[in-house]
């Protein structure tokens, strides 16, 4: 909705305002004298930010109208900025506002809506913050609302840019041109098939990696491309551990019959949302550089990294007191996520240790440890070499990344490759840690004396 207002004292300019009409007093389009309670400082502070904006459209619209025709104008897109609310704002009706809108077309428990509420938050002054987490929405199969989800993003987050497929270079630039908030559609398609996207994506988690290519006459000149912004990824499976490693989660079910939701139309909701757009970005404005300077070193039940993916969103919870619901959800979805995303080698530690267990944490060979690995019945040993069993060659090729290799051991007067448990110990301390301390109570608990002694000789600490 646009309104002629007219700036009174300088220069009688008048300007094309972007500006909801419930923030004008009542009946009031064409100002000719100044309302009772607004001054001229107030009203001078609205319109130089209105000039800003408007100038930036211009800019963005005379750049469509003189490029080439191509047969559409649909390749052009303007990106405005959001003018901030001019007034005081709350941030935990904003946050809790957000998620009533999100779970209203959306099916989600609590704590995943409440992520997603202050990821948007974030993405209001993405540039104050360090990392830039990733919204992974996830799904088993279609139809689980992901689109949906993605449509709600669109209307809801600052300068969102929709995508559903591009190149690589078209991605990078236009991170660098617009610092938009990037939504990807339908990533199963076409992620496996690009790792540079893959990497892309992975560098704009933090702001200090960015994307260098050649450039200039000749392609003599580096060219520097910044990619640091907040990116939401819907796809059908889970992506590349990279990716979801610098992400949160978010799960997608289909619905049942007996839940419902409303339906979702874009062109009909998105004019509703411009009053909460800007109150959203004037918090974010008002807490943004507070929140980015809070560094998260450590919260009990997350690692490193995921404090790393959790700051921004916790700060923000701590400067307008929601903190405790928002550590919850954090250490709930990470614990989920975990546990959903485990990789193949992780799980082959874990594996591996409860063998040792079993093995009274002494020598095994390599072939008995091949054998054991094959018979659990909820692991992917016995399939895992395009469908033929696991092999000692192949398990040592898992393992030397670790570090960890056989030695030769005499029995029954024939040499055989072994494993000894010590060489486990620091690998499962450091990548299992979790698991590690499971499996020494429940040895403890079943053997005190026998496992102490084991434990002695074999460093289980």
């Amino acid at each position: 909705m646009n309104y002629l207002a007219q700036k009174l004292s300088l220069n009688n300019e008048v300007f094309i305002v972007d500006y909801p009409e419930a923030e004008f007093p009542e009946g009031w389009d064409i100002a000719d004298k100044f309302p009772e309670n607004w001054d001229l400082e107030r009203f001078t502070s609205l319109f130089d930010t209105a000039k800003h904006y408007v100038k930036e459209n211009k800019r963005q619209e005379a750049a469509v109208q003189t490029a080439p025709d191509k047969g559409s104008d649909k390749s052009k897109r303007l990106i405005p900025d959001i003018i901030p609310y001019d007034g005081q704002v709350n941030g935990i009706e904003i946050v809790d506002e957000l998620v009533g809108i999100i779970k209203r077309h959306v099916i989600l428990p609590d704590n995943e809506a409440l992520a997603i509420a202050y990821w948007i938050l974030q993405g209001y002054n993405i540039k104050e913050f360090t990392f830039a987490p990733r919204l992974l929405i996830i799904s088993p199969e279609k139809r689980c609302g992901k689109s949906t989800l993605l449509q709600l993003l669109k209307v809801l987050c600052y300068k969102s840019y929709p995508i559903g497929n591009c190149t690589p270079a078209v991605l990078y630039r236009i991170i660098e041109k617009y610092h938009p908030t990037v939504l990807i559609d339908e990533a199963d398609s076409f992620f496996n098939t690009q790792s540079e996207m893959r990497n892309i994506i992975n560098s704009g988690f933090q702001d200090q990696f960015g994307v260098a290519r050649s450039g200039g006459k000749n392609y003599e000149d580096i060219v520097d491309y910044d990619v640091f912004a907040m990116t939401a990824i819907a796809s059908i499976n889970n992506l590349p551990d990279t990716i979801m490693d610098r992400g949160i989660k978010i799960s997608m079910v289909r619905k049942l019959d007996s839940e419902k939701v409303e339906s979702f139309r874009e062109r009909v909701m998105q004019s509703k949302f411009e009053v909460l757009k800007r109150k959203c970005r004037k918090l974010m404005l008002d807490i943004g550089h507070q929140a980015g300077e809070n560094i998260i070193y450590h919260i009990p039940g997350l690692s490193d990294r995921d404090c790393d993916v959790w700051e921004g969103i916790i700060s923000i919870a701590q400067i307008i007191g929601d903190e405790e619901r928002t550590l919850k959800a954090a250490k709930e979805l990470t614990a989920k996520a975990s546990k959903d995303n485990e990789s193949i080698k992780t799980l082959l530690l874990k594996n591996i240790i409860h063998i040792f267990k079993e093995y009274n944490f002494e020598d095994i060979s390599s072939a008995d440890l091949v054998n054991k690995l094959c018979l659990l019945e909820d692991a992917p040993w016995n399939e895992i070499s395009r469908g033929k069993p696991l092999t000692a060659h192949k398990l040592s090729w898992f393992l030397k990344e670790f570090k960890i290799y056989t030695f030769q051991k005499n029995c029954n007067g024939r040499n055989s490759n072994h494993y000894s448990y010590d060489i486990f110990v620091d690998t499962f301390e450091r990548y299992i840690p979790d698991e590690l301390e499971k499996v020494k109570k429940a040895a403890e608990a079943e053997a005190p004396w026998e496992t102490q002694q084991v434990a002695n000789f074999n460093g289980f600490k």
